[in-house]
């Protein structure tokens, strides 16, 4: 589940950055790993990103998944007991989040 989500996100990242880059980054943090897809795309207005996760929605209609990805991203980290979140800067880039429970040692 996790190689999908983060396929997702890294397709997505790449499908709508036309210019830049992406990066991928992982750490731990006080019993969680959080995974960040960053991009340099320009920016998401805020009243479209109550709708990234919506299927049905008008985000990503000229998108090739038309936005399908990240909703499948949204429900592949709900089932693994996570959270995915986007913050996106007014300058341009964008930040999606994936935080999850660390596996025990």
């Amino acid at each position: 589940m996790l190689s999908r989500a983060l396929g997702c996100l890294l397709s997505h990242a790449v499908e709508v950055t036309p210019s830049g880059g992406v990066l991928l980054g992982c750490r731990a943090r006080g019993g969680h790993v959080v995974i960040e897809v960053w991009d340099s795309r320009p920016g998401i207005p805020q009243a479209q990103r109550a709708d990234l996760f919506t299927p049905g929605t008008a985000y990503g209609q000229n998108l090739t998944d038309r936005g399908l990805g990240l909703v499948l991203a949204h429900r592949l980290s709900s089932a693994m007991a996570g959270q995915l979140s986007v913050y996106c800067s007014a300058a341009g880039g964008c930040v999606m989040r994936l935080v999850l429970p660390q596996a025990p040692k």
